[in-house]
Parts: C-alpha cells; structure tokens; sequence
C-alpha cells in the first residue's frame, strides 16, 4: 500500500534517504516504512552493511551502500555525490547524526530534510564518544537544512532549549502499519515481553531484574526479551527463572498479543515503534516516564519514574508491582487495552505518518524545482 502525494497528478517525488547504519533499530525500521508507505521514488544510501538492507530492498528501494569505518563521514562524501547526480533526487532526507553531516556536506544539493530520532541523551552511556559531540554534529547539520523533524514534542521542545531553529523545526510522529487487532482475554495471556537493543539506555540489566521478580507470580509461565546488542553476553539472562532470550522475531506483535503486558525499560527514548506495536495490538504498557513514553503511552498503560542505575532494584519493584496490578486487576487491564488500540487508530497509524511526510517532500521538492 502507498500513499499518494499532496500533488494529486503531478510526478513523483524522487526521494534520496541517508542514515548511517542498516542495523535492525527503530530509525532504520522508519527508513522502511517511508518507502512502503510514501508515494516516491526511494533511494536509500546507508553508510554500513545490514540486515535492513535487505528489507529496503524488498520494499522497493534502490538501495547504495558506502561503508564508512571513521566517526566522521569523511571518505562517503564523493562517492554519496556521484550517487545524487545519478539519480538527481528532488529531496535528500538523512536520519541519524553521522548520516546528518554527510547531508550538510555535500554542499549544492537538492532540498534537505534531516530527521532527529530521539533525545541525544541516548549517546551519554557511549564511552568512546561523548554525547554532546552527536548534539553538536545535528547542531550543525541543521544550519543548512530546510527542514529539521522531531520524531515527538518532548523531542522537538529540548531541540529547541538546545539551540536548534524553532522556525524550521516541526514535529512528525512516527507510525507503525496495523498488525490487525484480536482480541485476546486477560486470562489466555501468560508471558510479559520486552523488546529492545542490548544498550545501555535501553536499560536490559532492569529488565532482568524485573523478570526475575516477576517469575515469582504462579500466573506468568514466561518473560521474553527479544533483542541483540553489546550487553547481552553480560546479563547471564540462562541464570534467571522462566527467562527466554530470543536474539530476533520476525513477527514480534504475535509475541504482543500473548503478553500480560509490553514492558519499556528505556532511559532515554523517542518515539518507540515498539510501543507504537503494542498499542496497535491493545496490549497495555509499563514504561519508564522517559523521552517520549508519556506521549506515546498515554492513558494506556503506567508510566514509571526512573532512579539512578545504582539503585536498580528499587525500580524492578516498582515495574513488578504495575505488572502485577495488570495481572490480578482484569478491569483495569480491560481499560488500559480498549485505550491502548484507540490511541493507535487516532494517533500511530503508518499511513498518517506517510501522509504528513508525503506532504512535507512534496513542498521542499517544489520549492526546490522553482530555484533550479
């Protein structure tokens, strides 16, 4: 399914997306869902090998990739070049920081979009660089770009207290396609499930914790957490009761489906296409109060505050004891589930993300076409 453009008979737009890695995360997940779902034509540059790759491909994009081994995109630059003047994009849209100075670059191109997927309080746990270079790096790759989106208001607020141009910032929530809805009662559903990169700001390590508490309830056979990353050969996830690991899962909304609850650990998050996944599938959510989770969240599901790390095993208390509400308080659970698919019918659909975006492309690809 595509969405048409704004431009009802005018040609497609030629739509040249940059991001820096094809690793399965959420901003490489949006990256497919702009070319299923927005009326273009896509061509997607990524800067590192990948399983997503693939997936754009299937999706119907043309795909490049310029492995790029140095921090800063010194050595894409030429070759990025030749791409655009192949194939004479009408828009470029970057996503992630290293893929943002590569747009700012590459000097006289077409109309630039760059996308900022989260708060860059992400980066505080990356030792080898510090989190205000990846700040500083959007900070500067926003001076030329004619529009800079923000994946949440909470997002598009602390841009702004960081300096980034209120006047050319706007806010485009992401969106997931429909899984489709079925309605599973509370007593057919016996696992709670996590879904996330290993990393530190996603936290695992509290997840752990809380699945260890939680296999103590006689009604939960399972905690599943699904995911890859540096931290998992460090968790020891064998040594915790009723604990499956599973590395992937192409279909994790029916894991959804089956779970009590969908749990987010995160102590820095944007618009999470995970959420966004167990609200399509009307499964409430136990979230740290973080980022975006409030906004995405809403009245379906709780939202917990976080300590400091160090104090890790108050907060697994705190996520068990929500758990443990959903599972013994079936009307509550019943209400946080009727919210839960209401909030994604008239807040997370993919197509209302396709559209606002088509809209956007179609508007810088006009303007770019009046100054050529």
């Amino acid at each position: 399914m595509t969405m048409r453009s704004a431009a009802s008979g005018d040609e497609r737009v030629r739509l040249c997306l940059l991001i820096g890695s094809a690793d399965f995360g959420g901003a490489e997940r949006h990256i497919e869902h702009i070319v299923r779902y927005v009326d273009a034509e896509h061509v997607v540059v990524a800067l590192a090998e990948g399983p997503m790759v693939e997936a754009w491909r299937e999706a119907g994009a043309r795909v490049y990739v310029v492995p790029e081994s140095f921090r800063l995109p010194f050595r894409s630059v030429h070759s990025v070049r030749r791409i655009i003047k192949e194939e004479k994009p009408d828009v470029i849209h970057s996503h992630t920081p290293k893929a943002n100075l590569l747009g700012a670059w590459l000097g006289a191109v077409p109309p630039r979009m760059m996308t900022i997927h989260g708060s860059h309080r992400q980066f505080e746990a990356n030792r080898a660089i510090p989190a205000a270079w990846y700040r500083w790096a959007d900070l500067w790759a926003s001076r030329g770009a004619r529009l800079v989106i923000a994946v949440c208001e909470r997002d598009r607020e602390e841009l702004i207290e960081n300096g980034f141009p209120a006047d050319r910032l706007e806010t485009v929530n992401n969106g997931v396609p429909d899984p489709g809805f079925e309605e599973i009662p509370l007593e057919e559903r016996r696992s709670v499930l996590w879904v996330g990169r290993f990393t530190e700001e996603k936290d695992p390590e509290l997840m752990r914790e809380v699945a260890r508490l939680c296999a103590e309830h006689p009604r939960i056979e399972e905690v599943v957490m699904v995911g890859s990353g540096p931290l998992v050969e460090e968790l020891d996830l064998g040594s915790i009761p009723k604990l499956r690991w599973l590395e992937s899962h192409s279909k994790p909304e029916e894991l959804m489906r089956r779970a009590v609850v969908v749990v987010n650990t995160s102590r820095s998050e944007g618009a999470s296409l995970t959420l966004m996944s167990a609200l399509a599938c009307g499964t409430p959510i136990v979230a740290s109060a973080v980022g975006g989770n409030p906004e995405t969240v809403g009245e379906a599901g709780r939202l917990l505050p976080l300590r400091d790390p160090a104090e890790r095993a108050g907060d697994a208390a705190v996520f068990a004891e929500a758990i443990k509400m959903f599972l013994e308080d079936e009307t509550a659970w019943r209400e946080a589930s009727c919210r839960a698919r209401g909030r994604y019918e008239s807040r997370f659909r993919v197509e209302m993300m396709a559209r606002r975006l088509s809209d956007l492309y179609f508007e810088q690809a006009r303007r770019g076409r009046v100054f050529r």
